[in-house]
């Protein structure tokens, strides 16, 4: 299951209705980057993305991916996106040599397109989430890097031409052939080795689990029954009702006492994102990276890896000082939702993007101090 937590997608069509003329009149001098305070009634100021309000900002895409135009493919993508969001966790490395780095180079190029507001933004950051799931399948359990490398050189060709209607067939394939309970079927010896290259690669927390778990504990099927009779889906419906239309007596009408000036946030560098995500650990989100996967992106590519930090550091300055199209980054946005075993109940768990929890730790290193004087004691 997929918790998107895209709060900022409101539903404003029944209140575009009541903006000022004078606010209209400057929509149309727009730039087609800033946000606006739009006055909903006469008491409570939101702020919104200028493509609600402004027409040319909803235009459809206007770029062109290999033989597609903006229109087939970006259908394309999210039909492909709605489909990889339930694949089971099955990437593998990214070869070192000429084609890891052309890899990595790609995705660089798509987050500096979403940071450049080029032609792709409306779809680059939902490109980045779909490329490892597309590109990194593993095709079997005993694959070789030498395998992967020419496997990912074909992908990238057909990534280029946007080819994904292949890429999808392949990773359905792939998927349809792995055993669903692949992950309970460990002898000890094979048990040993994992924990030794899980160690080596420095997820210390990852190789504990496998000595300290027993059984089938940990994260629940979706279809199990738990003690009450309802299965564990239900379960995870109660605790995630479906979203419902902001209520604007929860906005406050009272102006901020001051806005930090984005000059703050010009210290993410491309430096402080490598050493940030030589620090993380976790799992992945959705779309399988895990933090690993984007410590050896980020670390060991040289230039692209330096390249790729710089755009990392630049997505993370643009969500920190612009308003931006919620829809643009609601595949950032969105976590994997899993039930752990509490035995007995259910424990909700939502694990995000790794690249979205990257760009919040970075965040904190700058606004750490702020934070703490703005909130006191209190807890978020």
């Amino acid at each position: 299951m997929i918790a998107n937590r895209d709060a900022a997608n409101l539903e404003v069509e029944e209140t575009t209705g009541s903006c000022t003329a004078s606010l209209q009149n400057q929509l149309g001098a727009s730039d087609g980057v800033s946000g606006f305070s739009v006055e909903i009634g006469e008491e409570h100021p939101l702020v919104y993305h200028n493509h609600i309000l402004n027409p040319s900002a909803t235009s459809p895409p206007n770029f062109r991916w290999g033989d597609r135009d903006g229109d087939g493919f970006t259908a394309l993508q999210d039909k492909v996106y709605e489909e990889t969001v339930h694949w089971r966790p099955n990437v593998f490395e990214v070869p070192r040599g000429k084609i890891g780095s052309a890899f990595v180079k790609e995705v660089s190029r798509l987050i500096e397109a979403y940071n450049d507001a080029t032609a792709l933004e409306s779809i680059a950051m939902k490109a980045v989430m779909v490329l490892p799931a597309l590109l990194l399948q593993r095709p079997h359990p005993r694959s070789k890097a030498r395998d992967h490398g020419r496997l990912l050189e074909d992908r990238l060709l057909k990534w280029t031409r946007g080819d994904l209607e292949s890429l999808l067939h392949e990773g359905q394939t792939i998927q349809s052939r792995l055993r669903a309970n692949q992950r309970h079927h460990r002898d000890e010896g094979k048990t040993a080795r994992s924990i030794e290259k899980l160690v080596s690669i420095g997820n210390v927390k990852a190789a504990l689990r496998l000595i300290t778990e027993h059984g089938d504990r940990g994260c629940l099927p979706l279809d199990s029954i738990q003690p009450d009779g309802r299965t564990v889906k239900q379960h995870l419906l109660d605790k995630h009702p479906p979203g419902k239309a902001m209520d604007a007596s929860t906005i406050s009408n009272c102006p901020p006492t001051s806005r930090p000036h984005p000059v703050i946030f010009e210290e993410i560098d491309g430096r402080l994102i490598k050493t940030t995500i030589q620090r993380m650990d976790g799992a992945a989100g959705p779309l399988g990276l895990n933090a690993g996967d984007w410590k050896r992106l980020c670390c060991s590519f040289q230039r692209h890896s330096d390249n790729l930090c710089r755009a990392v550091a630049g997505l993370a300055k643009k969500l920190c000082s612009t308003y931006v199209d919620p829809q643009g980054i609601s595949a950032l946005l969105a976590c994997r939702l899993i039930a752990l075993d509490k035995s007995p109940g259910v424990r909700l768990v939502g694990i995000g993007e790794t690249l979205r929890r990257l760009i919040s730790k970075a965040v904190l290193q700058v606004a750490r101090e702020d934070i703490q004087a703005a909130v006191g004691c209190l807890q978020l």
